[in-house]
């Protein structure tokens, strides 16, 4: 009977200690193991919300360079204080392939509420030619200077009336961001 009461004892002792063991150590290792397992969820989820906005970024950075391409292209379509001169060398350059001269008479500054130049021209050429220059000077794609618009435009037949030659007053205005540049408020006379 000693060893059956020993053997009850030995079966007792294995199953309270492997109890222990369960609850001691194996039920914390799993808990461990849960609050691991869900903690590199979470980092995974951290990583794949990085790597998106990353992607993003890239996405974007890519989208503003192109749109970056685009707002120089229209930055140079607007006239500065400092292309003035090369502006007016390039009227009388078209001028002087289509009419038979041009003079500016005034230049006007932008101001607070006129967001452009004005140039007061006069004109000499025959009337298919003066609709070329005023064509080429408002829609030649080569043109630096998209943004002008014709405002107005007076025709008298020119001063010898045997020639088939027109005066043309002119008003045109060019765009320009800038507003009451280094001209004068009065503009060039």
């Amino acid at each position: 009977m000693d060893s059956l009461k020993r053997l009850y004892f030995i079966i007792t002792f294995s199953i309270i200690t492997l109890v222990a063991i369960v609850f001691v150590v194996i039920f914390p290792l799993l808990n461990k193991t849960r609050a691991a397992s869900e903690e590199y969820k979470q980092v995974k989820q951290k990583i794949f919300e990085v790597d998106q906005k990353i992607s993003l970024l890239t996405q974007y950075q890519s989208s503003l360079n192109e749109v970056w391409v685009d707002f120089q292209k229209i930055q140079d379509a607007f006239l500065t204080s400092e292309s003035l001169t090369e502006f007016i060398a390039d009227l009388e350059e078209v001028a002087s392939k289509t009419i038979s001269f041009i003079v500016i008479k005034s230049v006007i500054p932008p101001k607070e509420n006129q967001p452009y130049f004005i140039f007061k021209i006069f004109l000499k050429g025959e009337f298919s030619n003066l609709i070329h220059f005023l064509l080429a000077i408002e829609n030649v794609p080569s043109s630096k200077y998209r943004l002008i618009e014709i405002d107005e435009l007076n025709f008298k037949r020119g001063s010898e009336s045997s020639e088939k030659k027109l005066d043309c007053f002119s008003t045109i205005k060019v765009y320009s961001e800038e507003v009451g540049g280094p001209i004068s408020e009065e503009g060039v006379e």
